[in-house]
């Protein structure tokens, strides 16, 4: 599974979490590592499981991909905007039982 994302791209909100979800990615606000992804409003930022250094935050406006860019994970410090990104699966690391994604998402659609 891999997420692909375009500027300008119509998707939910939260069928975007889902598919981060479905990738194995696990949302954590506090403890962001490889592997997870955080969410403050319409700003999603993923760090991709083979990343140590940058993380790529997701801006929507509505339901429209309105921003893409590469950040420092310790700095936050914004390095490029990108046009588009592809995301690797997090499952070849992270295996989630499908009943703890379904739980995951339940949870996520309830905030």
């Amino acid at each position: 599974k891999m997420l692909i994302l375009n500027i300008g791209d119509i998707i939910k909100r939260d069928d975007l979490l889902k598919k981060l979800v479905d990738m194995t990615y696990e949302r954590n606000q506090i403890d962001f590592h490889r592997g997870t992804f955080r969410v403050n409003g319409d700003v999603i930022d993923v760090i991709p499981i083979g990343e140590k250094k940058n993380g790529i935050r997701i801006e929507l406006f509505g339901d429209e991909v309105d921003t893409i860019s590469e950040f420092d994970i310790l700095t936050g410090v914004i390095k490029n905007k990108k046009k588009s990104v592809d995301n690797c699966s997090a499952d070849a690391y992270n295996i989630t039982s499908r009943e703890k994604r379904k739980e995951i998402y339940i949870h996520l659609i309830s905030e």
